[in-house]
């Protein structure tokens, strides 16, 4: 068991100044960060017997951070440490390291998403934070298992909590690509009904459509209220709906839990007299699997651990390729 508490002092920030010196920026050695947490280690043989041994290594770690200072002047209250697609990774004062911060959606004083008169939704004039990256805690759990001279072990971890904005679900969205775009695509969808009248949309009543008009089976209606607070009903094309939140990071911010099964590993130890044999002193033969599944998440489509940033800028996600498995196979030979 471990219990830490840090500060962190002069951290180098860039900040602006005005043209007018001839310069864009500055580098200034400032600011005071604070990180405290605990780390947890337990080791034990649930089973053990002359052949045969159980071992069980779990590991915890909870880590909390807050800005206190930007500068010592106290004039930068906020510090932006990176963006992509609309969203900042910012340092602020009072506050986690780390806040994602961006366009939120409008809503009432119920918590209902605002639409307009056309049915789509509003955004907040006012952005604000959306979440942090930072995790609420990590774990592990690693399992081996030993048979005489052949060992098993297998390896589970876990990042709980924390957000991450996912640049890859708002593009395929807006492009359509992602298999989440297929509801209302089509009334074998769930698509509604409707035709035109002028720039209106109108559900085809039980009756039909009027004579003449052409009927669309690909109908939305956004899950929001109006600003009186009367419910939305207003008709939107699967291809608007899916278009309609393409600039409000909020709908493309997710959890970043997940647990993953991080690693097999299967080996077996040849018994000295057939080593000796060969003329060794010990042979070993190690089948390994790694970042094999995972056993749950929250973020559809992508890895939560491919943020494009690994220093300070995390929890922004942008297109990253598939993460892959690795597979190895080796020969351990001692002479």
């Amino acid at each position: 068991f471990a219990y830490y508490n840090t500060n962190s002092f002069d951290q180098i920030l860039e900040i602006k100044t005005t043209t007018a010196s001839g310069y864009n920026s500055q580098l200034i050695n400032a600011g005071k960060i604070n990180n405290h947490g605990i780390e947890i280690q337990l080791d034990g043989n649930p089973i053990q017997t002359e052949d045969f041994r159980w071992n069980v290594a779990v590991n915890y770690s909870k880590n909390i951070s807050k800005v206190d200072v930007l500068d010592y002047d106290k004039q930068i209250q906020n510090y932006t440490i990176g963006s992509s697609g609309g969203v900042d990774v910012l340092a602020s004062v009072g506050q986690a390291y780390g806040a994602l911060y961006g366009t939120a959606y409008q809503r009432d004083t119920n918590g209902n998403i605002v639409v307009g008169a056309n049915g789509l939704p509003k955004a907040d004039p006012t952005k604000r934070v959306l979440g942090h990256y930072t995790p609420d805690y990590l774990a592990g759990v690693t399992n081996t298992l030993t048979y005489k001279n052949l060992q098993l072990s297998f390896l589970i971890d876990a990042s709980v909590g924390g957000e991450i904005f996912s640049g890859t679900n708002r593009t395929g969205t807006y492009t359509g690509v992602l298999a989440q775009t297929l509801p209302g695509r089509d009334a074998a969808n769930g698509g509604l009904s409707y035709y035109t009248s002028g720039t209106t949309k109108v559900l085809v009543p039980a009756g039909g459509a009027p004579a003449g008009s052409t009927v669309y089976d690909d109908g939305m209606i956004f899950k929001g209220v109006y600003a009186d607070g009367t419910p939305n009903t207003s008709v939107l094309s699967a291809q608007e709906y899916y278009k309609a939140s393409y600039n409000i990071s909020e709908a493309y911010i997710y959890s970043s839990t997940f647990v993953k099964l991080r690693e097999i590993k299967l080996a077996y130890n040849f018994n000295k007299s057939f080593a000796r044999r060969l003329g060794l002193d010990g042979a070993s033969l190690t089948a390994v699997g790694r970042n094999l599944l995972f056993i749950y998440k929250d973020a559809p489509n992508i890895d939560p651990e491919t943020a494009f940033n690994t220093g300070n800028a995390q929890g922004l996600e942008s297109l990253a390729l598939p993460t892959t498995r690795n597979f190895s196979l080796s020969l351990n030979v001692k002479f």
